[in-house]
């Protein structure tokens, strides 16, 4: 199973382009191919412009049995993201 991604690049009025993303996880989907998916997409992308990641991964941020909230702050402070 994989994630499922919507890639849409705006062009703005500053001549700046910026990457939104729309991220489906499937419940059932491993986080940690989850998080390998959205790296290889990632790598893909123009990364000299903004992007905006709109998410539905699925997890309980508050679930302290969990590690994936930590799994996923630990993803965003590697590529710099802010939520």
């Amino acid at each position: 199973m994989r994630a499922q991604f919507i890639i849409t690049t705006f062009n703005t009025n500053t001549r700046k382009d910026i990457h939104v993303i729309a991220i489906y996880k499937h419940s059932i989907l491993l986080f940690s191919t989850f998080i390998n998916q959205i790296d290889k997409l990632l790598d893909l992308l123009l990364t000299y412009c903004p992007i905006v990641i709109m998410d539905d991964f699925s997890i309980d941020m508050f679930n302290q049995n969990s590690t994936q909230p930590n799994e996923l702050k630990f993803f965003m402070n590697h590529y710099s993201m802010e939520h």
